[in-house]
């Protein structure tokens, strides 16, 4: 049996949708590379030889896991890891906040 992963063009709603999840990026020693994790999406792991790439390819792992999902009609979880101690997170939603790479 084989898995296809449709990797057609990701729409902007998608990249949204996907950015909504936390991503955990931590440097292995063993494999020399970032790998970044979607804590909320177990198995979705990736990598980047800097912090940067590793985000950048953890968005994109993260927008055709979800878009994979969808096609198969499967439910999409909602998003609900943090890092963020209590204290530290906001009483209500961001608006108009952005991502820092």
């Amino acid at each position: 049996m084989t898995d296809t992963v449709d990797r057609s063009p990701i729409r902007p709603e998608e990249w949204a949708e996907a950015r909504r999840y936390a991503l955990v990026i931590e440097w292995s020693d063993e494999d020399g590379v970032y790998l970044a994790t979607a804590p909320d999406l177990p198995g979705v792991v990736t990598d980047g030889a800097t912090r940067a790439q590793a985000a950048e390819m953890g968005e994109e792992a993260v927008a055709v896991w979800l878009s994979s999902l969808r096609g198969r009609g499967h439910p999409i979880p909602e998003p609900r890891y943090t890092g963020l101690p209590d204290h530290l997170r906001p009483a209500a939603p961001l608006t108009g906040a952005r991502r820092s790479a």
